[in-house]
């Protein structure tokens, strides 16, 4: 389940609690890029502007959870959140109301659709993008999506002449999350996790979360456990650890060859390895079964779902199940940790890339 390992400088901090992790969400959404706000010319009335409507502002009245919709359903473009495909409409409305109001709306690349229609008159216009395969990018990638973008362009007739154009555009919370919307929708093999909700996606806690990360740049990632995972194995541990592996965006696990439904898409799995691991001696056997067993035993109190011992993304036994322990019988004469005898466990920790914890995909739904 990992992508290969990737040196990392030492020494780095311990990550972030979780919860600081989503008090920081606002932070980081306010680096992200905004949409552009235009400027009325000609005869324009006092204060006259523009504001925006998706179902994702509307969810705000009912779901006043932090960071993940807006206040208000009508907000200005920079405020704007929007997802398109499965014909999911966009509104745009005149403040104040203009009945003389002609609308006409171009996408900003191939890959934001069609707007259906693109023009249209009144104080408040709707239109729905048409998406197809072709148009949208589901074909697997380690660069990060472009976001889907609209310039409206609105000109007041009626006894005036004046004319306003300003931009859409998705941050990089939606453009994650539109990568969701696609890969439920759009190819062959489909995957059925949830689009994650704008809340889940937070500044990554330290520089190995951005390796192997298409967003690196932006420094985000997605978050549904792994933090919480990583935390309690940690703990366990009694030391940070090497992470591998964290989270996947739909992209680029398709280009690496993942399933579909890989638990590193939702941002809930992570593949670790003991800091300064060399593989195939004792002391990284050590090690390696210290990590293995702290992650067994941080399962069931992190909400883990499975724990296994890895080559790559080959699994070298059963999962959450402990390496046989030394006993009486047994012995550990030289002090492993494991039965001196025991030549399969020793092969099995010498061939160890990594150990993986992962959880189920969290529930939800509602931005589907």
């Amino acid at each position: 389940m990992s992508e290969g390992d990737v040196p990392i400088p030492l020494p780095r901090p311990r990550p972030e609690r979780p919860e600081d992790q989503l008090q920081n969400a606002n932070q980081a959404a306010s680096q992200m890029p905004a949409s552009e706000a235009g400027a009325c010319t000609g005869d324009c009335p006092q204060g006259f502007k523009l504001e925006y409507k998706s179902r994702y502002t509307e969810q705000g009245q009912t779901d006043t959870t932090p960071n993940r919709y807006t206040k208000e359903v009508w907000v200005p473009a920079k405020e704007f959140i929007f997802l398109i495909g499965q014909d999911r409409k966009i509104s745009v409305r005149t403040n104040p109301p203009q009945a003389d109001a002609e609308w006409e709306v171009k996408p900003i690349g191939s890959h934001s659709g069609t707007p259906t229609p693109n023009k249209g008159k009144g104080a408040e216009f709707t239109f729905v993008p048409k998406v197809t395969a072709s148009q949208r990018p589901v074909q697997g990638s380690k660069t990060r999506n472009q976001p889907v973008g609209y310039e409206i362009t609105v000109k007041l007739t009626s006894g005036r002449s004046a004319t306003l154009t300003e931009k859409i555009e998705q941050d990089v919370r939606d453009i994650i999350r539109q990568e969701y919307v696609d890969y439920r929708s759009l190819p062959a093999k489909k995957t059925s996790l949830h689009v994650p909700y704008r809340d889940q996606i937070v500044t990554a806690p330290r520089q190995e979360f951005l390796n192997n990360n298409n967003y690196a740049a932006d420094r985000v990632v997605l978050n549904s456990g792994m933090l919480e995972l990583l935390e309690a194995v940690e703990a366990e541990y009694g030391e940070t650890v090497t992470v591998n592996s964290s989270w996947r965006c739909p992209q680029r696990n398709k280009a690496v060859g993942g399933v579909p439904n890989s638990n590193h898409q939702h941002g809930g799995a992570i593949d670790m390895k003991p800091n300064g691991y060399t593989a195939g001696t004792q002391a990284g056997r050590i090690a390696m079964l210290n990590l293995y067993r702290a992650a067994l035993r941080a399962k069931d109190n992190a909400g883990g779902r499975m724990v296994l011992l890895e080559r790559n993304s080959k699994a070298l036994h059963t999962g959450n199940t402990d390496l046989p322990q030394p006993n009486a019988a047994n012995p550990d004469k030289n002090s492993d940790g494991l039965r001196d005898n025991d030549a399969a466990s020793i092969t099995k920790l010498n061939n160890a890339s990594h150990v993986h914890i992962d959880k189920e995909p969290p529930g939800g739904g509602n931005d589907d």
